[in-house]
């Protein structure tokens, strides 16, 4: 009989510690208090495997979100058909991942995270934008997606009334912001 090939044991691993990691997030232990050992003990495996596979006790969360957001970019690879379509796609694909994203703020990979919001944003508005708007709305549009996922982490119940509010949300927004951007250049 054979054993388990490298690939299976690297994602018993992952699995492990990405377990070990939610535990550990879930008992209120701060981030930055975690040891490897600890991890190592929590995970069953040994310290050894863990430096094997991963730099920083990080690095298992990075490749989970990575993997979440290729998953995503390739979800919205079709142009959205309105505002409601934008809000539904982010909150459709980021609620059921809420168990990474709150990984992702415990581990204090935010940054990350809005990082590649903010690329996923900036390759959609390629092509549709004039140049000169793209920074503004790259802006603007990351900091309303990641205000989006943001909020997802804390829906409890159903999703759908959720969707409409923040697509009612969203539409007031940007009406506000042609409003003022048509203002704006009416004064110069």
């Amino acid at each position: 009989m054979k054993g388990p090939t490298d690939l299976e044991r690297t994602l018993r691993t992952y699995l492990a510690i990405m377990t070990a990691l939610d535990r550990f997030r879930r008992a209120n232990q701060p981030f930055d208090r975690l040891t490897v050992a600890g991890v190592a003990h929590a995970a069953g495996i040994s310290r050894q495997t863990i430096y094997r596979h991963y730099k920083t006790l990080t690095t298992p969360i990075s490749i989970a979100l990575q993997q979440r957001m290729r998953q995503f970019e390739a979800r919205t690879a079709t142009p959205f058909k309105n505002s409601q379509h934008f809000v539904e796609t982010i909150l459709e694909f980021w609620v059921p991942n809420r168990a990474l994203l709150k990984l992702v703020v415990w581990a204090q990979l935010g940054p990350q995270l809005e990082a590649d919001v903010r690329n996923w944003v900036a390759g959609r508005l390629i092509g549709t934008v004039a140049p000169s708007e793209r920074p503004i709305l790259v802006n603007y549009y990351t900091e309303v997606s990641l205000g989006l996922i943001k909020a997802g982490l804390a829906v409890g119940g159903p999703i759908a009334p959720f969707i409409v509010e923040q697509t009612q949300l969203f539409q007031r927004l940007t009406d506000n912001g042609r409003g003022l951007i048509n203002r704006s250049s009416t004064i110069n």
